[in-house]
């Protein structure tokens, strides 16, 4: 019934206890920063091969130890996940159309993959199937009417996998585990075709960096907000970063960056992260997260899941994080911060302290018409105002004067080096995002077997 396009040398490999040397992933991010992703997966900390761009998100192999550095260095990347399985439906007396049924997906979950290699008591550090952990979430694109529903899609996944075990394990099955699963798995359907993975970020969005106690109720995610900083060529100043032939960005360590609505500064926190070469994945699982999470009164953050999996090496994780440690350098870099809004700027002074990037700050509260910078800025980025935070006119006001902003005491190098950029009807516009919100949407590659996921 299924034309399955399972990597058969997976299982076998892992049965004998021995990685596979090159592994598929896809990586999503918000829409519009595939090409900085790619980017990031190309420069010297990933070292991924075979980069191609998609809708929502970057296809890249490598092996595990690629896969685990795009987890701890990716910074506008909201998941990882490493590709299981793929298929093709045929036609059924029950599809005619061709489309994945509900039943060709649960023999497809339940046999493509040889779970008894990706899951295991011994890996997992626990004494039984029943205390190792799993979670399925599914999209879905144009579907059959059985797999409308992507909850459901999900529990069908789910049923496979434990259906499965409990044949194997004398009736025994895995846990769910929402927060923290073991093995975190994706699924994907759209039309005649499924793809199966495992995540290897943790379980969630990798844009929870952990540096941010209260959220601004309008601030960007910290993966957009990278993306974007990343857009006008900040950080990719150094050869090893850039594409072949690229023209080079700018040096952060002499950039004077200015956010005039600075709000919790997301903006200005992620070009500090990128001046200082942090990791994001530091944040969580490096010596500056034990230090937010004590902070914060917290435990630190779990490991990633591939740290349960057998056929990935823990000691080569170790290693990552030790040298993501030694490349963190001191921030040279001066930002001017500024806002309307004593509470928002209260939030923007907080995220500093708790980094230890206070000293290379200053804050000010006043309108931005007001605003006058210390020193001209060489980079000016914002996310202005909008929807039900201002008022009728408000936008346009503050737009305005961010304008003046950049011709009046901006260093004329801002212009030249894209930190402004400008709307389709040729308005000024800030750095910023109006919306991080990913829609649900299905694309394919060029070569028509790999899909696009976007969440």
């Amino acid at each position: 019934m299924l034309a399955v396009g399972l990597l058969s040398a997976l299982a076998m490999i892992a049965r004998l206890g021995v990685a596979p040397a090159s592994r598929t992933f896809f990586a999503v991010c918000p829409r519009g920063l595939e090409s900085v992703l790619a980017l990031e997966l190309r420069g010297p900390q990933v070292r991924a091969q075979n980069v191609e761009a998609a809708n929502a998100g970057v296809w890249f192999d490598g092996s595990g130890q690629t896969g685990m550095a795009a987890v701890l260095w990716l910074r506008s990347a909201n998941r990882v996940m490493e590709l299981l399985s793929s298929a093709r439906a045929t036609p059924t007396r029950e599809s005619p159309t061709d489309w994945f049924t509900k039943a060709q997906l649960y023999d497809f979950v339940r046999g493509s993959v040889d779970w008894e290699t990706l899951l295991t008591p011994e890996a997992c550090g626990v004494q039984s199937i029943e205390a190792c952990t799993l979670a399925c979430d599914a999209t879905i694109g144009q579907v059959d009417r059985s797999l409308c529903n992507s909850h459901y899609t999900a529990l069908e996944v789910k049923n496979a996998l434990v259906d499965e075990m409990r044949q194997r394990h004398d009736g025994l099955r895995p846990s769910v585990d929402t927060e923290n699963p073991m093995l975190p798995l994706q699924v994907h359907v759209h039309q005649d075709s499924a793809w199966l993975f495992r995540t290897l970020s943790p379980y969630g969005s990798m844009h929870r960096r952990g540096y941010r106690q209260a959220m601004h109720v309008a601030a960007l995610r910290e993966n957009l907000a990278a993306g974007l900083i990343l857009q006008t060529g900040f950080g990719f100043d150094r050869p090893e970063n850039l594409e072949p032939g690229a023209a080079p960005g700018f040096d952060p360590d002499s950039t004077v960056l200015c956010d005039p609505m600075c709000g919790s500064a997301t903006l200005a926190v992620e070009a500090a992260l990128i001046a200082t070469e942090t990791a994001p994945g530091l944040l969580r699982w490096g010596r500056i997260g034990k230090r937010l999470a004590q902070l914060a009164d917290n435990e630190q953050s779990a490991p990633p899941p591939f740290c349960n999996w057998p056929d990935y090496s823990t000691s080569e994780w170790e290693s990552l994080l030790e040298t993501a440690e030694y490349a963190v350098r001191p921030l040279k870099m001066r930002i001017h911060l500024n806002d309307a809004h004593p509470g928002a700027l209260a939030l923007a002074q907080q995220a500093f302290d708790r980094l230890g990037f206070t000293d290379a700050a200053t804050f000010s509260n006043a309108d931005i018409a007001d605003f006058e910078p210390p020193e001209r800025p060489t980079l000016i980025v914002a996310n202005p105002p909008w929807g039900r935070r201002i008022g009728r006119g408000d936008g346009a006001v503050s737009a305005a004067a961010a304008g003046r902003l950049r011709r009046q005491r901006a260093d004329p190098r801002a212009e030249q080096r894209g930190g402004w950029q400008r709307d389709g009807g040729g308005r000024d516009r800030g750095g910023g995002g109006k919306d991080d919100r990913a829609g649900r949407g299905a694309g394919f590659s060029r070569d028509e077997d790999r899909f696009t996921e976007d969440r």
